[in-house]
């Protein structure tokens, strides 16, 4: 009955001292947490006053503003060149293939149809000059024309995707523009509220028992 009473009681005590060397850890590990995070927004505070003593807010605005103007006057001028320039390229593209197929048209189509038109094979015949013009100038009118058209079509499918692509290209560049001045602002709006905030003395660190 002895040994089993002592054996309980040395279960308690051991039960007890296990509790107090835990709420010992417990709280050591409070005071490290807490002493660190002290520490950080310490640290964070110091190095936000000395970014402030360095800049100057003042010249803040003046030079954002410049810089923004020189970047959208920049974007007006890319824009405009590589409008003309596309275009430029888009015609040269368009004369040079229509030069090629009005070519090739010629060598195929207009040689066998002259020589396979009885109308025409009979009008060489009679060795009638002015007829065999007329009526060489009306294919040569026919084709140009048709080649015409689909130069035209050609030239309006070309400009239309220019307008396209440059349309989003603005749209982009005025999106990230306006990104960029939301940034400043806020940046700007965070440096003045930890300037109003440094004019606060912190309390030193307290001194943790080792």
């Amino acid at each position: 009955m002895q040994w089993a009473a002592a054996t309980v009681i040395q279960a308690w005590w051991k039960s007890v001292m296990a509790r107090k060397v835990t709420a010992k850890m417990r709280h050591d590990l409070l005071l490290t947490f807490a002493s660190q995070t002290v520490q950080n927004a310490w640290r964070a505070f110091k190095a936000q006053q000395t970014l402030l003593e360095k800049i100057d807010l003042g010249l803040l605005p003046t030079q954002a503003a410049t810089k923004i103007q020189a970047q959208v006057r920049r974007w007006i001028h890319q824009r405009r060149y590589q409008r003309i320039r596309g275009l430029a390229l888009a015609l040269l593209s368009i004369r040079r293939k229509g030069s090629k197929l009005y070519t090739l048209r010629v060598q195929l189509s207009y040689r066998p149809i002259l020589k396979n038109t009885t109308f025409i094979r009979d009008m060489l015949k009679g060795q009638n000059e002015e007829s065999v013009v007329k009526i060489q100038s009306w294919f040569r009118m026919s084709y140009v024309r048709k080649q015409y058209l689909t130069l035209r079509d050609a030239v309006a499918y070309c400009q239309a995707a220019a307008l396209t692509r440059l349309r989003r290209y603005e749209f982009l560049k005025a999106k990230k523009s306006v990104v960029q001045i939301q940034r400043w602002w806020r940046a700007r709006k965070f440096l003045l509220r930890s300037s109003s905030l440094s004019s606060y003395a912190l309390a030193p660190p307290v001194s943790l028992p080792k």
